[in-house]
């Protein structure tokens, strides 16, 4: 069996680019006629090979924003599932996204439910995404459930920037540090040891950078490798359970990192329940939705057992409250709407409450940082250089 790289058209107009398994080329564009393909573009892959472009492709978050905000707009507007994701296909007429539109609409045409049928993309799509579909078309209201997901991906998106734009300025300035060290003790200083060659009586100081110098240029390469090394194993067995409790018990109890999951997952958290709770779901089994929103084990553990709680008669506040993510302010509100009985509002609150602490928080350590990391980088340099013009005078001292 050889495969095929293809572009076609079907019945309602919308472009196909995929792969296919035949004996020939003639069986394959046979097989792709009989579907009621219109094929544009049809080349055989090398066997030997997999194809570069789908394993580049892929559904971004930017993607999946677009089509639920799209989704949510012609819904409201009257406009059946079916026409939507074809007006929607023909707006991303290549590419993964409209592959994977394409795989919805063919399992909607089978007569599927939307749910079911959205569980093609069960690698792109989190668990929130299909319970929350199931409930919308059980309700009939699926344009606010998809308004609501849209808002959701949208927070995700600003998330997302956010945090790469607290980590790259600090991360710049590291990399120079680095750079200039290097470029220091491969280069620099090697060169100002020639003048003490032979000599026996040399200052502390000077043995001392010389010593480092000499040291980095024999290792710096191991160094660098077993730092390699290390991150590659450690990001190649993230997925053993083991391995993955212990990140997880280390992101929440480290500085710093664990500040960032802990709000992240709150801010997950809380929007997901405010969305499951707005669409009518019970606390117990919306807790349990949200929590597979959640990508700390640790933190998600911690929510199912407090589901379990609930489940059996317990408060909604005590039980939440032996998760890490609730603080005693957050706790002291989820009190007062249990008592008024308007947890939705309250669980939009935090969520509203927590994204401007972390919007807050991550410019306040990227001011922090900024200056810290360019004294540390100064101060190396500095200290380099200082050591290396005393050198030189106590050389002219002795009359080397």
């Amino acid at each position: 069996m050889s495969q095929f790289r293809f572009t076609a058209y079907d019945s309602a107009g919308i472009k196909l680019s995929d792969t296919i398994e035949a004996e020939s080329l003639d069986v394959a564009k046979n097989t792709l006629k009989k579907k009621g393909l219109l094929v544009s573009d049809i080349k055989p892959l090398n066997s030997g090979w997999k194809d570069i472009r789908i394993i580049q492709e892929k559904v971004t978050l930017d993607d999946l924003e677009f089509l639920t905000s799209e989704l949510s707009i012609l819904l409201a507007s009257g406009v059946k599932i079916d026409k939507a994701l074809t007006i929607i296909s023909k707006n991303k007429a290549s590419g993964a996204m409209s592959r994977l539109i394409s795989d919805i609409l063919s399992e909607i045409k089978k007569g599927r439910p939307l749910a079911e049928a959205f569980e093609v993309g069960k690698s792109i799509f989190d668990p929130l995404y299909f319970n929350l579909i199931r409930i919308g078309e059980a309700t009939g209201r699926l344009p606010q459930v998809f308004e609501g997901l849209a808002n959701d991906l949208k927070f995700r998106k600003e998330l997302k920037a956010k945090i790469i734009q607290a980590v790259t300025y600090p991360a710049v300035i590291l990399f120079v540090c680095v750079l200039c060290i290097l470029f220091v003790f491969n280069y620099i200083v090697p060169q100002m040891g020639s003048i003490f060659a032979g000599s026996d009586d040399i200052p502390v100081y000077t043995a001392f950078l010389l010593g480092a110098s000499d040291w980095m240029i024999r290792y710096q390469w191991f160094l660098f490798g077993g730092l390699a090394l290390g991150i590659g194993v450690l990001y190649s067995s993230r997925k053993n359970p083991d391995v993955a409790a212990r990140l997880a018990d280390f992101a929440v109890s480290a500085p710093l990192i664990s500040s960032v999951v802990i709000q992240t997952e709150r801010i997950r958290f809380n929007s997901a329940m405010s969305l499951m709770l707005e669409a009518g779901v019970n606390v117990d089994n919306a807790i349990g939705y949200a929590a597979n929103s959640i990508k700390n084990p640790r933190i998600r553990k911690s929510l199912t057992v407090a589901k379990e709680r609930i489940k059996k008669g317990a408060g909604i506040t005590s039980s939440l409250s032996a998760t890490p993510i609730f603080t005693s302010f957050y706790l002291s509100l989820l009190e007062v709407g249990e008592e008024s009985g308007r947890m939705q509002s309250v669980f939009d609150e935090i969520s509203r409450r927590s994204k401007t602490e972390f919007e807050n928080w991550t410019t306040r350590i990227t001011s922090m940082l900024e200056p810290v990391l360019i004294l540390v980088m100064g101060g190396i340099v500095g200290s380099v250089v200082v050591t290396m013009l005393l050198s030189v005078v106590s050389v002219n001292d002795v009359g080397i």
